[in-house]
């Protein structure tokens, strides 16, 4: 089996990783090195098998590789520092975000995106506009430049533009609306502007569009609702049969259902420093379900003791992947 690597992220924002060993006979397991990172890389704790022996472990932060020489860690295109929490050369694509240090990780922004090989920090929407442009698309469409670099625009479009450049605008990420009928306009309106901007070849903003209409099942209670009017009804509770907001709409029961439960809203965001610590039940930190926070255990069939099955984050990203495979499909 090899050293399987555990990361875990705490309600602290601290992420811990695991490596352990596996005997094949007895299937017995050992932790061989843990450690306890902030968001950035500076080691907080760190456990070692060999502890006595002095040695560092060769793998680090991410499970990248630390450089005996000069210390740091090595993520393919290009070094990190996990002292002062830098790159010591600039991002290959620094020219598509002028106004961000091309020197800083994940834009500063750890928790929303991710940057595996040192390259352009790409988050959970860039893939999924990825996964929307490539579902279903003919191989010689797939192969040209100008597709890919169309795919990619959106795709920037729909991460760093809309979480950096867009971080505190509201209707970027259908945060702070209340009422049913308000929340269904701006949704389809959105559609309808992801339309108008392909047609007219503005690509990074509709990806950004896409952004919005993703959010609005991580940043809704759409979800949890849906859950809940499943299990009433005895219907599916696969992720994958959950109807998306379009087809949720011509659905009169659903909809009687939603209306009955005081209807839609999504969650406010003020900062994020109000946002990690108010007990506010409709603040956007106590109702995202942007990552598996507490809020996204219960609703489907989840087993807590052995931590296996869906969530509603995964629930969330399954009905927006439906309706952003729905909307790129004329555009493959």
């Amino acid at each position: 089996m090899g050293c399987p690597k555990l990361s875990i992220l705490d309600e602290q924002y601290k992420r811990t990783e695991i490596k352990v060993s596996c005997n094949n006979l007895t299937s017995d397991f050992c932790v061989e090195n843990a450690g306890s990172y902030r968001l950035f890389g500076q080691i907080i704790s760190e456990y070692r098998s060999d502890w006595m022996l002095d040695t560092i472990p060769r793998f680090l932060f991410n499970a990248k590789e630390k450089d005996s020489e000069s210390g740091l860690l090595y993520y393919g295109a290009r070094y990190y520092s996990d002292v002062d929490l830098t790159y010591r050369s600039r991002d290959n694509c620094f020219e598509k975000v002028p106004f961000f240090s091309p020197y800083a990780q994940c834009f500063n922004n750890p928790v929303k995106l991710i940057d595996p090989d040192g390259n352009f920090p790409m988050g959970m929407h860039a893939d999924m506009v990825r996964t929307a442009f490539s579902a279903g698309a003919s191989p010689t469409s797939t192969q040209t430049l100008a597709r890919y670099n169309m795919v990619e625009k959106i795709a920037t479009g729909a991460s760093t533009r809309a979480d950096i450049r867009f971080f505190n605008k509201p209707t970027v990420h259908m945060d702070g609306m209340k009422g049913t009928a308000s929340i269904a306009k701006r949704y389809n309106m959105v559609k309808d502007i992801f339309n108008l901007q392909m047609n007219s070849k503005y690509h990074e903003e509709a990806g950004t569009s896409l952004h919005t209409i993703s959010d609005f099942y991580s940043h809704s209670n759409y979800i949890p609702l849906y859950s809940e009017y499943a299990s009433n009804n005895g219907l599916s509770m696969d992720i994958n049969d959950i109807p998306t907001f379009s087809e949720a709409q011509k659905n009169p029961a659903l909809m009687k259902f939603i209306k009955e439960k005081g209807g839609l809203k999504t969650g406010t965001f003020k900062n994020i420093i109000y946002d990690r610590n108010t007990n506010d039940p409709d603040a956007h930190g106590n109702m995202n379900l942007d990552d598996n926070g507490p809020q996204c255990f219960g609703s489907f069939p989840y087993d807590m003791e052995n931590m296996r099955g869906p969530t509603l984050h995964d629930a969330a990203r399954a009905t927006a992947q439906k309706e952003l495979n729905t909307l790129a499909e004329p555009y493959k």
